[in-house]
Formats: C-alpha cells, structure tokens, sequence
C-alpha cells in the first residue's frame, strides 16, 4: 500500500511540474503570434519573415534536444540541453522533476510553432498569398480557424491513435492553393515529424538511464 501511494504520489508530483513549467514557458508562445501581428500591422514581409525565425528556432531547440540525447553527442551539450536529476533543499523543481520539465519545454514549443504559423497564414491570407475553403458557415475570425487548423494536424499526427478518424471531426478550413497546402505540409512532415521523434527518442533515452541505473556495476 506505501509503495503504492508513492507512485501515485510521484505520479501527481511529475503532473504538477509539468503544468507549472508548461504555464511558465506559455508566454512564448503567446510572444510568438503577438509579435508576428504587431511588426505585420507595419509591414507584412517583414512580420513574415518574423513567423520564420520563431520556426526555425523551434527546430534547432528539438534538434538540439534530439542531439544531446544521442550517445555520440558531446558532454557539454547533454550537460547544457538535458535537466539532470537531483534531490535535496538545493534542487530546482525542473532538477527534480527532469522528464516533466523536459516534456513541458518540447510542449511548448510545439505551441509556439502553431501560434507562429497562425499569425504567418493569417497575414499571408489577408494579402491573397494563402487561400482556404472554409468547411461550413463560421463567424469566428480567420486567426482562430487558423489555429484551430494546425492544431488538427498536430493532433491528427499523433501514431497509432486517428482519434479524427473515430470521431469523423474535419479540420474546419482547408487549404486550397500552393502556399497554403505547402505550409500545412512542412508543419506536418517537418515540425510536428521532428517533435514527435523528439519525443520518441526522450522515452527512449530515459529507459536506457533507468536500465543503466537499475544495473549494478560489474
């Protein structure tokens, strides 16, 4: 029964590192679109090109994590990228709770690469560059199906679970030219691909730790 309770315990401890960490770090993702809008309202290339940048950093953060996680990457780099675990007075909460702080940061940052997106197509779609069929009659503004859209794709990637399928719930717009399909097609085949092996790779990653902890030294 004691041991029990300390899993679960440990359980409700990694879920509350998790939601803390993840509403810390939220602001990015919210600075994200908020800067792409406020330097688009000045000039619409240069909010553009803004959304492009945060894209990009998303993808070196995930390759970084991914990196550091490989057997062959350097120790300064799995010492800097990957949170150790430690216990004590002295410790952090990401120190103790490592996998949900790590979790919480590869979250976050698939949340800023959609709020970037959603502020990219947005301005894109204002200017004729983008253009979507809207699945049926909305009243909400383009922005918010915008999100909603790379939001379906994002969930709709997830292995194994088609929970769109199952439920016969469609994206609410569509794209339905070049620039609009293509965008859709790197979030889905490079962002949301890379976070996903990021992932992966993380569970990977910490079973061998725990099975190297587990393992007595000869």
């Amino acid at each position: 029964m004691k041991t029990l309770l300390r899993l679960l315990g440990q359980m409700i401890a990694h879920v509350f590192a998790f939601l803390v960490f993840f509403m810390m770090l939220g602001f990015i993702a919210v600075l994200a679109k908020n800067s792409v809008s406020a330097v688009s309202e000045f000039n619409w290339v240069a909010g553009v090109l803004l959304g492009v940048i945060w894209l990009i950093g998303v993808l070196i953060l995930c390759f970084a994590i991914w990196y550091a996680m490989r057997p062959s990457a350097p120790t300064w780099l799995r010492d800097y990228m990957l949170i150790r675990k430690k216990t004590g007075s002295d410790a952090g909460l990401a120190e103790q709770f490592p996998a949900a702080s790590l979790s919480a940061l590869i979250c976050v940052a698939m949340l800023t690469a959609v709020f970037a997106l959603t502020a990219v197509s947005a301005v894109l779609a204002s200017h004729g560059w983008a253009t979507y069929e809207i699945e049926r009659l909305h009243e909400k503004p383009m922005s918010e199906l915008l999100f909603r859209l790379y939001i379906w794709h994002t969930i709709d990637m997830i292995p194994f679970i088609d929970i769109w399928k199952t439920y016969d719930i469609r994206a609410p717009i569509h794209p339905t030219n070049f620039w609009a399909q293509s965008i859709v097609l790197v979030f889905r085949t490079t962002i949301i691909g890379f976070a996903i092996s990021v992932m992966v790779q993380w569970l990977k990653y910490s079973h061998d730790m725990s099975e190297t902890t587990r393992t007595p030294a000869k």
